[in-house]
């Protein structure tokens, strides 16, 4: 048996934890009664020292989407299993799936659903995630969105990466905390969510950045807890300095000119300029067609901002629609 083996290679102090499954969600898979017998008769015989419950299996769909869960799904996804493998076993009993928050990690310990958690996509997110909660910094905390573009079914098995890292597989590449070599001064248009994040990237790197935006707040289509959490941490960033209410009028050889809310000019010498103001779509010119040819379609940009790949999917399917 291959636990046996195990036990005699690596002596009987050695601690062994084996993961898994409640749940197969396969064809006549094992179900979590089966599972439980099990990791009974192996605790009993000293083979296993702690077991950690996941679900799923990556081979088929159907398991697929039980093994890493999407945004639609609920969190905490295999605490029943886990909770019931605790009333069975006198090991102890550790959860994975879908446990985003600290708040959510406390719960599955404090209402015994089981003794410790596992944490996957969310430390590929934000590799500080135990930090941060252990500091009482949730709200610095960067979500994982549950998007899979980090899993291999979702990126076709090579364009491996995070939504929300862009560290993410690059670490040697990017290390953390190393300043650029040259101090470039940088400015960045747009102060959204993407140009605020970019921002404090740039002056992590040591760079000298000024965020622009020509309304009175900044990341305003975020919710008031990230605004203010983002605040800090631009905040603590020496090398960033943000101008709301402030619109950019020129760009030139040697910077950018910008007129304040008061109406004062102001240039702003920098070496870069990143534009991070969004777009909208114009569909004016598309909609002077209707009434004057049989037919008139409106597709990409000028339907809806979107990817080079949803273009070309639309003008595929308008094409093969045309009689």
């Amino acid at each position: 048996m291959i636990l046996q083996s195990i036990r005699r290679a690596v002596g009987k102090d050695f601690p062994i934890d084996m993961r898994i499954n409640g749940k197969d969600w396969i064809g006549p898979g094992q179900e979590i009664e089966e599972v439980a017998r099990f990791l009974k008769d192996m605790s009993e015989e000293h083979l296993v020292d702690m077991v950690n419950i996941s679900a799923g299996a990556d081979i088929v769909f159907e398991g697929n989407i039980h093994m890493a869960t999407h945004a639609i799904d609920k969190h905490m996804t295999n605490i029943a299993l886990s909770r019931y493998v605790k009333e069975h076993v006198d090991i102890p009993v550790t959860v994975v799936g879908a446990i985003m928050t600290p708040d959510e990690a406390e719960t599955v310990v404090r209402d015994g659903y089981a003794d410790a958690v596992w944490l996957g996509r969310s430390l590929l997110a934000d590799p500080d995630w135990v930090k941060k909660a252990y500091a009482g910094r949730p709200e610095d905390i960067r979500p994982c969105l549950r998007c899979l573009y980090c899993f291999g079914v979702a990126s076709g098995f090579k364009n491996f990466g995070c939504s929300v890292n862009p560290r993410a597989n690059k670490e040697e590449q990017f290390p953390v905390g190393e300043e650029a070599r040259v101090k470039k001064r940088v400015l960045v248009v747009g102060g959204g969510t993407i140009g605020c994040e970019l921002g404090i990237d740039l002056a992590e790197m040591g760079r000298e950045v000024t965020i622009v935006e020509m309304t009175g707040t900044l990341n305003s289509l975020a919710n008031t807890l990230y605004q203010v959490a983002l605040k800090e941490r631009m905040d603590s960033c020496r090398s960033l300095r943000a101008m709301t209410n402030t619109r950019c009028t020129e760009i030139t050889e040697e910077g950018v000119k910008a007129v304040c809310a008061d109406g004062t000019e102001v240039f702003l010498p920098v070496d870069r300029i990143i534009l991070a103001a969004g777009m909208k779509s114009n569909s004016e010119l598309a909609q002077s067609f209707y009434g004057i040819v049989p037919e008139t379609y409106i597709i990409g940009d000028c339907s809806r901002v979107g990817k080079v790949k949803e273009a070309t999917q639309d003008g595929f399917l308008f094409a093969a629609n045309i009689e």
